[in-house]
């Protein structure tokens, strides 16, 4: 790349992408429309440890075979099922009375079933996929985890892969919520300025109300350019 300007380092870390709506969705929730997996397919196996991308994912021994000596692992195609909108609810709590003490963050990851019904339908699309032209006729076998005690095939084994395998992908959003002073949830206006602290805004991903069916950087980007044409206009 940096004699050519070509090669592995010119293209980006997952060539393709898909948004699906897996339809598991009751008919009356509001969500039911919308798009709820997407689904990140690297051009290839980034099983180098020395690329950490694994163990940035939190994918060590603790979670299986697999993960013991990625080096190990033989060239192939990655796929990233990836949950949109989660049900699973967490939560932020005060550790202590000291301000500066890290807070106590209770995630609740998969503590829904839909959420994990979401990932196992996302990994049977995968699977489909792999199967179809002409993709069928450069993939090999899937890497199975074989220290999970189910058949490949079944549902208790994507059940229990996810649940052992599911991570979070570092789009975390929501935790200062916009909405109006009458809103007991709310932390921010219409303008990101924090309710009940005069000059103080927040103005990042933090502010969004409800969770987004896609990547966070560009909406945040348009949310801080249009907070700073707010703040030129006064």
């Amino acid at each position: 790349y940096f004699t050519k300007g070509s090669g592995p380092f010119c293209t980006v870390g997952c060539s393709n992408m898909a948004f699906l709506r897996t339809r598991l969705r009751a008919e009356d929730d509001p969500h039911a429309q919308e798009v709820d997996l997407q689904l990140q397919i690297a051009q290839g196996n980034p099983s180098d440890s020395k690329i950490g991308f694994y163990k940035n994912m939190n994918l060590t021994r603790e979670q299986g075979t697999l993960w013991q000596d990625t080096d190990k692992q033989p060239r192939g195609i990655l796929f990233l099922p990836t949950l949109l909108l989660p049900k699973s609810e967490g939560c932020i709590e005060l550790a202590s009375a000291d301000p500066l003490a890290p807070p106590r963050i209770q995630p609740n990851y998969l503590s829904d079933r839909y959420d994990v019904e979401v990932l196992m339908k996302g990994m049977k699309i995968c699977r489909e996929l792999c199967k179809a032209a002409p993709l069928a006729e450069i993939s090999g076998e899937e890497l199975v985890e074989p220290s999970i005690p189910h058949p490949a095939g079944s549902d208790a084994y994507l059940e229990e892969y996810v649940r052992r395998n599911a991570s979070t992908v570092y789009h975390p959003m929501g935790t200062c919520r916009m909405g109006p002073s009458t809103d007991g949830d709310a932390v921010v206006d219409h303008a990101c300025r924090v309710h009940g602290v005069s000059g103080l805004r927040v103005v990042d991903a933090s502010v969004m109300p409800t969770p987004m069916t896609g990547n966070t950087n560009a909406p945040t980007i348009m949310i801080a350019e249009k907070i700073a044409s707010m703040i030129r206009a006064r």
